[in-house]
């Protein structure tokens, strides 16, 4: 079986949770079948290779033009294409993405994520026999909406709300133009076949490899490790300049973990990630750390 595997962003380095989860299911799905990546990087990246191992036997990197540009900000609240899926599309991208579908014999390409949503018709065109499969890393109309809510900006959340309306629509849409999903929980699939009954949704839920990080594994870079403070630790990673992250630690450091502190005093709370926001280096304490990007 021959696979095109399309991310919006670089499948390496593995900086940010969605490319982690890009890469390793584009691996995984590498060893039953035959993996050409296309991936989309910005004007100033530069495409770092993959290690050697991963399995792909091709990858394409397209360069993308900037986000929300004015043009593309008056467009995306005008609508019908939200700004966040208007971010990821070009004329430019899709001749080049035709082209490698046209070539290169495939089976079927996997999407990954609702930005990507206006590349399916060009795939349709591209080829009629291949078979179209979506990764959801979220439910995008739904964080977007959270975001609405909690944000104190009055212009933010009046795009916020335009922006999460126009998504549940383009959402729908992907619902019925790919014949497979799949989701990172049970909660999400139900979610998105309340919307669309007939849809094929499965749920692949994100995971750790354990045995990677394992005491033994750890042993063999850090021999002299042994116990440390932080073997007592909870620990978050996520880029912590994502309003969802920052969301989420910082409704846990006010509502979750003062009572952690108080039954394990020797706990402590690690946020690891890169650019963290103010409102997370905020929560630096004497038992809570911030790290920023780690190697």
């Amino acid at each position: 079986m021959r696979l095109l595997f399309l991310t919006p962003r670089p499948i390496w380095p593995l900086t940010s949770g969605n490319r982690l989860r890009d890469y390793h299911l584009a691996r995984q799905l590498a060893t039953h079948a035959s993996i050409t990546v296309v991936e989309m990087h910005g004007k100033h990246e530069q495409p770092i290779k993959p290690p050697a191992d991963c399995g792909f036997e091709k990858i394409f990197s397209l360069r993308k033009n900037a986000a929300y540009t004015p043009g593309k900000l008056i467009r995306g609240i005008k609508g019908p294409i939200p700004l966040t899926v208007l971010n990821y599309f070009e004329s430019r991208l899709a001749s080049q993405i035709a082209e490698i579908i046209k070539t290169g014999g495939f089976d079927a390409v996997q999407i990954e994520g609702i930005h990507m949503a206006e590349y399916v018709a060009v795939i349709r065109a591209a080829s009629r026999s291949v078979t179209v499969l979506a990764d959801w890393h979220n439910i995008e109309s739904e964080l977007m909406s959270r975001y609405s809510e909690n944000t104190t900006n009055w212009l933010k959340r009046m795009a916020a709300k335009r922006t999460a309306a126009l998504l549940r629509r383009t959402e729908l849409q992907f619902l019925e133009g790919c014949e497979a999903h799949t989701v990172p929980s049970q909660r999400e699939r139900e979610q998105l076949l309340a919307s669309c009954p007939s849809a094929n949704v499965h749920v692949l839920p994100n995971g750790v490899d354990v045995q990677y990080y394992s005491v033994a594994e750890i042993a063999k870079v850090l021999p002299n490790a042994g116990v440390t403070a932080f073997n007592r630790s909870l620990l978050f990673v996520g880029s912590m300049d994502y309003h969802a992250n920052i969301d989420a630690v910082s409704w846990f450091v006010r509502d979750i973990w003062p009572e952690f502190a108080g039954k394990y005093p020797d706990l402590k709370f690690v946020i690891v990630g890169r650019d963290p926001a103010p409102e997370v280096r905020n929560l630096q304490s004497d038992r809570i750390l911030v790290t920023g990007t780690v190697e």
